[in-house]
Order: structure tokens, then sequence, then C-alpha cells
């Protein structure tokens, strides 16, 4: 399996990265039915201020050039942003990024 095998156009102006059709077919209503639709609140629930992610220094690369890689494997943390679900033992089979005001370029 190859991530170039994965990439799809989303709302015809965006490349993105999406599961493949087995996987998503038939498990999201065996999953989302049995959750309920918002959690129970905690009474001992503390709310923890986060700071921004750019006063954190959150998804800063460790690459001086450019974003595109050639299509060759990426090192782990290279793309701090990028997230890659991969069971032990098993190739890869979903992925995501997380997406800000920073990272829309």
């Amino acid at each position: 399996m190859k991530f170039m095998d994965y990439l799809c156009i989303i709302q015809h102006s965006a490349i993105g990265v999406c599961c493949p059709d087995s996987f998503v077919e038939g498990s999201s209503e065996a999953v989302a039915g049995d959750l309920p639709a918002t959690a129970p609140r905690d009474e001992n629930e503390i709310n923890f201020k986060i700071s921004k992610a750019e006063n954190r220094g959150c998804g800063l690369s460790t690459r001086a050039q450019g974003r595109l890689t050639g299509a060759r494997p990426a090192v782990p943390r290279e793309w701090p942003w990028m997230a890659s679900v991969t069971p032990e033992g098993y190739e890869q089979y979903c992925g995501g990024a997380l997406i800000t005001d920073r990272h829309d370029q």
C-alpha cells in the first residue's frame, strides 16, 4: 500500500489523504451507533487553558526545504502535523493532518 494510492480531491480545490473504502464502509455505523451524542459532564471536571500552537512551537518541521517529498518515505517527526494510523504488524491504512491557520498555506 502506497501513500500516493490514497490521494483524493476534497471539495474540488484541495488534495487530501483518504481512507480506503473497505475500511470506512460499514464500520462507522457500528461504532457511531453505540456512542452517545455528547459525553456526560464530570462534576469534578477541570478546565485547562492551552496556549495557541504558535506559542508552543507546535508543528515545526525539522526539514529545511519545502513540504513536497517526491514520494519518498518520511522520517518520523519530519512532518509533525501529519498522522498515520499503522497498527503494529500491518501496513498503513489511514492518515490525517492537524490544520491551523498557520498550516493552510
